[in-house]
């Protein structure tokens, strides 16, 4: 929950202070959010086997890590082709970033809710003392 929060007050703050000061916050955003990511990178096996159980844990870390790879393929792409439609749409360089920190920050707000929705899954999906023996 912290890592969505703390997101989005980052990236909501680079968009913001883009004038002259602009370089710095970009940079501290970057590396904040770095930081949040190897972190929740070490922390989402355990974070999986508390919401799914330990059943499919490495399948469902193997498809989440996955997904994560093809947002890193993706993710600047967009971020490209969003900089580049609003620098023709006559938005200077230097506020072309702007909408896409408040998309991304708006994609971390759909992660911070969509976490409150979960809820684990039965306990009866979960591997009992044999099958995890065997």
């Amino acid at each position: 929950m912290i890592f969505f929060a703390l997101g989005m007050a980052l990236l909501r703050g680079g968009a913001v202070d883009r004038r002259d000061r602009f370089d710095r916050p970009v940079r501290h955003v970057l590396l904040r959010n770095h930081d949040h990511v190897w972190r929740r990178l070490a922390t989402i096996p355990a974070y999986l086997k508390d919401i799914f159980g330990t059943r499919y844990v490495g399948a469902i870390h193997g498809r989440l890590l996955t997904a994560w790879s093809t947002a890193g393929v993706l993710g600047p792409v967009l971020v490209n082709y969003i900089r580049e439609y609003q620098i023709n749409a006559g938005v200077p360089k230097a506020d072309a970033y702007s909408v896409t920190m408040y998309i991304m920050a708006g994609l971390l707000l759909v992660g911070f809710i969509l976490n409150f929705v979960m809820h684990p899954v039965h306990e009866r999906h979960h591997m009992n003392r044999e099958e995890v023996d065997a």
